[in-house]
Formats: structure tokens, sequence, C-alpha cells
């Protein structure tokens, strides 16, 4: 029966997937995953890149599997982040998982009528507005704390993290305008990474990551504002 379910599951998320979303997703794998080859922790890193380019694009898909890929990709860089003692990055990734696990159940209990994709909703203006206001209060407040330890781009960075935060948890909850907020913290964040190419070279490969998601963002909120 257990097997059954599974399989069953597993039908349903691969299907309906055009030829050109398996393209441009390989595509987009190749690019990401260069980078990776250079680091020293390859193959851990090597797996959070092609994780982190499932959870975009089958989420975009509106399919429920792809918490499931977020899942292993939070887990993968909690380690990652506990390994190089980065424990602010560990800690946000502790909240992924959390989120991630919340929204497989939500996605899994808001199928269309063949069970291949989630049902979409729209947030209402005012609510978006009071969320950009609370993201800009918090990000102020955590840039001044981050300005502290003499932070790059403390306010701006700030600002693009509570951005994802939001972005997350609305995706979890199923509204479209999560890709409005992760497209703009990846325009800031990709002024962020242009501000350090300037300065040196090596950090072009975390810019053309950061173009590959911008990309993804604006794409998959025009596809679902369409629906």
């Amino acid at each position: 029966m257990l097997i059954y379910k599974i399989k069953n599951f597993l039908s349903c998320q691969f299907t309906g997937l055009h030829f050109s979303f398996w393209i441009i997703f390989i595509c987009a794998c190749f690019l990401v995953t260069i980078p990776t080859f250079y680091t020293q922790d390859f193959w851990i890193n090597f797996f959070i890149a092609i994780l982190g380019l499932s959870y975009a694009f089958f989420a975009g898909a509106k399919k429920t599997i792809c918490h499931i890929f977020g899942i292993f990709y939070a887990i993968l860089s909690i380690i990652l982040s506990f390994e190089i003692k980065l424990y602010a990055e560990m800690l946000l990734n502790i909240f992924y998982l959390f989120l991630n696990t919340i929204g497989f159940f939500l996605w899994s209990k808001n199928q269309n009528s063949t069970q291949t994709q989630i049902t979409i909703q729209n947030l209402p203006h005012s609510l978006t507005f009071i969320y950009l206001f609370v993201i800009l209060v918090l990000s102020i407040l955590h840039g001044f704390i981050l300005k502290n330890f003499n932070a790059s781009f403390a306010f701006l960075n700030s600002l693009t993290l509570f951005l994802q935060i939001f972005a997350l948890f609305l995706q979890v909850k199923r509204y479209i305008q999560n890709y409005l907020f992760i497209t703009l913290a990846n325009i800031l964040t990709l002024y962020i990474w242009i501000e350090f190419v300037f300065v040196d070279s090596k950090y072009i490969f975390q810019f053309l990551n950061t173009l590959i998601f911008l990309f993804i963002g604006i794409y998959y909120y025009w596809q679902w504002s369409r629906k």
C-alpha cells in the first residue's frame, strides 16, 4: 500500500512537465554546478546546488516534491554551515527545514483535480504592503546589529535575508507574491555581488548563480500570475 502511494505520488509529480522544462533545468544545473568543482567540499556543494535548483524549478512548476528537495537541501546546508562554523546560516537553514516540512503537508492537501499540481492563491494588496513594511522594519533593526560587527552591506544584506524568509513563507502558503519577494531579494543580492566582482573577479560565480535564480523567479512570477 505504501509503495503504491509513493509510486502514484512520484508519477503525479513528474506528469505534465514539458520537454523545455527539462532542457532549461539541465542547462541551469550545469551552469550552477561549475563553481562547485573549485570548492574544497565538492560533493556536498554539488548536491546543495542541484537540490537548490530542483527546489526552485519544481516549486515553480507547482509540484509538491519541491519540498522534499528543499528538506534535503536544508539538511546538507545545515551540515556544511556547522562544519565551517557559520552558525547564523545554520539557524536559517534549520528554519528552512521547518518550513519545507510544513510546506510538503500543506501543498499535499491543496492539489488540483488531477493531483498533479497545487492550487495557488493571490495575496491581497493590503497584506502585501503590510508584509513589506514588516520586512523593512526588521531589516533596519537587524542591519544595525550587523553594522556593529562591521558587516558588508549590513542593511542591504538584512533586507535580502528577510525578503527571502517571507518569500518562502508565502510559497508554503501558495501565494503568487512569493515570486515578487524573491525577485526583489535576488535583484538586491545581484547588486551586492556586482560590487564584490569589481573588487575581486573570483566572485563572478556567485554573481552568475544569483543571475540564474533571478531569471527563474521572474519567469515563474509571470507563469503564476497568468493562472
